[in-house]
Order: C-alpha cells, then sequence, then structure tokens
C-alpha cells in the first residue's frame, strides 16, 4: 500500500520583490500554509529583489517550516540568486546553484 501524494501548490513570485509588494505576498504565502499542501516556489521571472523582500521570504519558509510544510524552488532567477547570496540568506532559503541557461542570461545582460 503506498502512501498517497502530498499535493503541491505553486507560488509565483513577483518581478520585483520589495516593501511595497510585501502585504500582497504575505497574504499570498498565507494562503498556500493554509492549505495541506507542499509549495514550490517560482522565481524564475524576479527582476528586482529588495532587502526587505527577501526578509519576508525568509519569514515566510520558516513559518512553512514550522507548519510542517516541505518547499522547493522551481526556478529562481539571476537576479533572486544574487541577492540570497549577497545578503548571506542563500543556505537558509535552500537556494538552488543557477542553471547553465540562466548563467548565460545574467552573463549576456552584464555585456550590454
Amino acid at each position: 500500500m503506498s502512501t498517497p501524494a502530498v499535493p503541491e501548490s505553486t507560488l509565483h513570485l513577483p518581478a520585483d520583490i520589495g516593501i511595497t509588494q510585501a502585504a500582497a505576498l504575505r497574504n499570498e504565502f498565507l494562503k498556500f500554509l493554509k492549505q495541506d499542501a507542499d509549495i514550490t516556489l517560482e522565481g524564475g521571472e524576479t527582476e528586482r529583489v529588495h532587502a526587505a523582500g527577501l526578509q519576508l521570504l525568509t519569514a515566510l519558509l520558516r513559518g512553512c517550516r514550522a507548519a510542517g510544510h516541505n518547499w522547493q524552488w522551481a526556478q529562481v532567477s539571476p537576479a533572486l540568486h544574487e541577492a540570497a547570496h549577497g545578503m548571506g540568506l542563500a543556505e537558509e532559503l535552500k537556494m538552488p546553484a543557477l542553471t547553465m541557461a540562466a548563467d548565460k542570461e545574467k552573463g549576456d545582460k552584464e555585456s550590454v
């Protein structure tokens, strides 16, 4: 007899994660925590990350762990990856390594 699969929900992070988006992002994340589902974070389209946004994301993911939910990243943009590493939060956020495609995209933007 196999155990039933835990449902999964995907939270799409906005292009700009900053103080002005914090309340909306918090409210959306809290909806996910009320569900009995694992959470997948989609951060591939995030272009700008403020310190306040990273603090909120860190607090929300700590809440996720405390509630017994698993979570994972579907995609992480170069901007999100760089911000998490720059703030020393990459390990806390379980930030995955950038893919080669994302590395190329980051390099292309820097050379412009």
